[in-house]
């Protein structure tokens, strides 16, 4: 039906607008829903929907929150660092191998992820990050992954650890397709090969017209141009 393929936005293998989000307690239930009002991704820059292999493409996204809705609570990266959205990286995954989550490994064959980026919200709720992806040829979906935690709403006020926590990971896709670097050059030799073919056509077809128009306007005498080109003296040195 609509509202089923509606629900699994990008996983359909299509360009979607909506972002879906996989909320995890601390038993390991994870529930997939369309995100709420309150969760907003978007893509800066890129990626495009056609790339070069082995040329690095750089990738822009941004995650808003609206914290009047959602408490958002820092969590450690690493010992040292508390962050609001302690996990964010690019995953690009072949359409060929089936659904692109948060949760498939990194393995070079099927799916390669980005550095993990760390950041903070700013008073907006936004927070905001630049990568760079370099993919083999094929077909891929391409999803922004952002991992944040909030507490548990159904959590009393004295819950302490991990069982206080709720895990978000929210991810928006796109496709792209990525040509073979001779491939693509062959195409971009191609298209001016044949742009530069249109220009010549429309300039002779420009020049011709203008010289017909002149010649039936009677403003221009082919006869004493020939006249004059062919009864000119000539005049021949030779040694």
């Amino acid at each position: 039906s609509a509202s089923a393929l509606a629900n699994q936005c990008y996983l359909e293998g299509i360009a979607s607008s909506c972002a879906l989000c996989w909320v995890t307690n601390y038993l390991g239930v994870r529930v997939m829903s369309p995100c709420e009002e309150s969760i907003v991704p978007k893509w800066i820059s890129g990626p495009p929907r056609d790339m070069v292999s082995g040329s690095p493409c750089g990738v822009d996204y941004d995650l808003r929150i609206n914290q009047t809705l959602l408490n958002v609570v820092r969590r450690n990266r690493t010992e040292q660092e508390m962050f609001d959205i302690p996990h964010a990286n690019v995953h690009a995954c072949l359409l060929t191998e089936g659904a692109c989550t948060p949760f498939v490994g990194d393995s070079p064959q099927l799916q390669r992820h980005t550095v993990e980026l760390s950041e903070n919200l700013d008073q907006q709720g936004m927070a905001t990050f630049s990568t760079h992806l370099t993919l083999g040829a094929g077909e891929f979906m391409i999803i922004a992954h952002y991992r944040f935690f909030v507490r548990d709403p159904s959590a009393n006020a004295s819950c302490v650890g991990e069982q206080c926590y709720l895990q978000y990971d929210v991810a928006m896709g796109r496709p792209s397709v990525v040509e073979l670097a001779a491939k693509a050059a062959h195409h971009d030799i191609s298209t001016v090969a044949f742009s530069t073919a249109g220009i010549l056509a429309a300039i002779f077809i420009l020049v011709m017209g203008s010289l017909l128009y002149y010649t039936r306007s009677g403003q221009l005498d082919w006869n004493s141009i020939f006249e004059k080109v062919f009864n000119e003296p000539v005049c021949i040195i030779s040694n």
